[in-house]
């Protein structure tokens, strides 16, 4: 009986050195699938043996062999727990979703913990709390002293999911209980990407209350260490994303594009629901940026496994994106069926990254229908001010005036211009000039209608929102068309086709086409005895020395700018002329006999 006791317990004991040593390598899922199979290896073996002889010798053996020393813990039992400790310490909870034995194992903080996170994943959020906070309280049933590891774990997924949810008084309640754990733990027992991953979920949330900031300030110094030194690995993917959001919501798209590709190159290829989320976000961004062929490669490449836990959280977000980059390419009716569709699939329980993004997407949908019913609706059920909407305010009061105008509700516009007014960055702010611009014009000041497109067109940035931006360019081309610089309007026109043709907005550029087409018309009925007045005077100087015979790239050495601009300017000019190549510029330039 003592050498099968001895042979028992060797057993056992190789089979924890396995998964151990597995752990201490890093394959983590080797780790939780050994422990599990194991488990399952000795669940069988004593259900056989079970079945078997019933004498004292054979259940005295049996009973030593199938428990944990120490403990009294059933080895399988044992193995089990370890397997799904783990799991939540590595972050492949996912792994044990089929493993029906998770519930049947005694009560404790490993077993809470994996059933929370499994919950969280099937977006059952009022579960996975639930399982989460008792997991806090629960006994301390693992086979290793790692209960506490496995309670901060477990509280930055309740953080996680509850940030997703947009919950964001549950968030930092939730971060404030794993750092009070943290901090009761012994130094050698805290992971390193807990304390990152606890100030990036504070800072977002932060964010979205309205915060002081400090989190943020947190973040960036916590962050700015490994990245000075290079050492960004997958412990920061988390908080770099995180960082992202924040400056994606506060308008620094050059930064949040930089943090959210930099943590999405980071993030290990297990974690699906976080490379999707950032690679979403990044698609926003880039689209905000104008980089939009940057942002539809990144689409196609997001392909987010639905076999994961986190499925119920990704979809939505993957399709409205799709959605929204249809919306902007003028694609409408697919747009709208997408945007639809994700709106489908987040239900009762959207994620707050896909809500924003369909929003997103039905906004410029409306813009693009010229349905401004439609976008003041929609911009009406968004009012609520404790929504961070994808826009800035200033954005934000451009859109509400925007759609405002285009109904007729003049009482609405009136009210919402007068209060924009009253901020101490109206005035330059290129959006807020373009409707002092509109309301100078309905009032019949023409000097004050004028300065305020120029100082419009003035402060137009290029960290503006390239709609925006050709926007105002398209106001200022009606304006001056209408108020006797019908030139100067057209090249208003031109700048807002160009970039609207670099873009790919092919819908909002076909409008602005037509207007050209109708404004160079207008242009050369009114100059029939002289194509020059129908240019500008940069225009009219490329023109020239297009007729005189010069190359595009010897007109750039002298003129001293780029060939590319040159042929910006002779594409413009072969349209305003109505020509249809350069060698007839030269004839359309000469004064008609009269």
């Amino acid at each position: 009986m003592n050498g099968r006791l001895d042979r028992g317990v060797e057993r056992e004991r190789d089979a924890f050195t396995t998964i151990e040593l597995l752990w201490r390598r890093g394959d983590v899922a080797e780790a939780v699938i050994a422990a599990c199979t194991l488990s399952a290896e000795a669940e069988a073996e004593a259900e056989a043996e079970a079945d078997g002889p019933t004498d004292s010798d054979v259940d005295e053996t049996t009973e030593a062999t199938d428990t944990q020393p120490g403990t009294g813990t059933p080895w399988r039992d044992a193995l089990l727990l370890r397997g799904c400790e783990l799991a939540v310490l590595g972050r492949r909870v996912d792994l044990l979703a089929a493993e029906p034995r998770i519930r049947s194992l005694p009560d404790g903080v490993v077993r809470n913990a994996v059933l929370a996170i499994l919950a969280l994943g099937d977006a059952n959020l009022s579960r996975g709390r639930q399982l989460a906070w008792s997991a806090l309280d629960a006994p301390d049933a693992g086979p290793h002293d790692e209960a506490d590891a496995v309670r901060v774990a477990t509280l930055v997924e309740l953080a996680m999911a509850t940030s997703a949810a947009g919950h964001w008084t549950d968030c930092l309640r939730t971060v404030a209980a794993g750092r009070r754990l943290l901090a009761s733990m012994p130094p050698s027992a805290r992971r390193t990407r807990t304390e990152f991953d606890l100030t990036g979920l504070a800072a977002v949330a932060e964010c979205h209350t309205d915060g002081a900031g400090d989190e943020l300030i947190a973040l960036k110094a916590l962050i700015a260490e490994p990245r000075s030194r290079n050492a960004l690995t997958e412990d920061h993917a988390l908080a770099l994303i995180c960082l992202g959001s924040v400056q994606h919501i506060l308008g620094n798209w050059g930064e949040a594009s930089l943090d959210l590709a930099r943590g999405l190159r980071l993030v290990p290829d297990d974690r699906s629901a976080l490379s999707v989320h950032a690679a979403v976000e990044l698609c926003v961004v880039r689209v905000r940026q104008g980089r939009w062929a940057d942002a539809a490669q990144i689409a196609r490449g997001i392909t987010g496994s639905f076999d994961a836990i986190d499925r119920s959280w990704l979809a939505p977000s993957i399709v409205a994106v799709q959605g929204l980059l249809a919306a902007i390419h003028g694609d409408l009716a697919r747009a709208l069926a997408l945007l639809d569709d994700a709106a489908a699939l987040a239900g009762d329980r959207p994620t707050h990254l896909s809500t924003f993004v369909i929003f997103h997407g039905r906004v410029c949908a409306a813009i693009a229908q010229n349905d401004w019913a439609k976008l003041h609706q929609l911009l009406d059920d968004a009012e609520d001010p404790g929504y961070r909407r994808p826009f800035s305010s200033d954005e934000w009061n451009a859109l509400r005036l925007l759609a405002a105008w285009h109904v007729g509700n003049t009482v609405e516009q009136h009210r919402r211009f007068t209060e924009w007014g009253l901020l101490p960055t109206a005035a330059s702010n290129p959006y807020y000039c373009t409707f002092a611009n509109i309301d100078a014009e309905a009032r019949g000041d023409e000097t004050e209608a004028t300065a305020q497109m120029q100082r419009a067109l003035d402060t137009v940035a290029h960290d503006c929102d390239p709609l925006g931006r050709t926007w105002v360019r398209i106001v200022a081309g009606t304006y001056f068309s209408r108020h006797g610089d019908p030139v100067r309007g057209l090249a208003a026109y031109e700048d807002a086709l160009s970039e609207l043709t670099e873009l790919g907005a092919s819908a909002y550029a076909r409008l602005c086409a037509n207007i050209i087409a109708q404004t160079t018309a207008e242009l050369e009925r009114a100059h029939a005895s002289d194509a020059r007045g129908t240019l500008t005077a940069q225009q009219l100087r490329v023109a020239e020395l297009v007729a005189e015979g010069y190359t595009s790239v010897e007109i750039a050495q002298i003129l001293h700018v780029s060939s590319k601009t040159v042929d910006f300017h002779v594409g413009n000019i072969v349209r305003r002329l109505g020509v249809g190549s350069r060698r007839e510029i030269a004839r359309r330039l000469r004064p008609r006999a009269r």
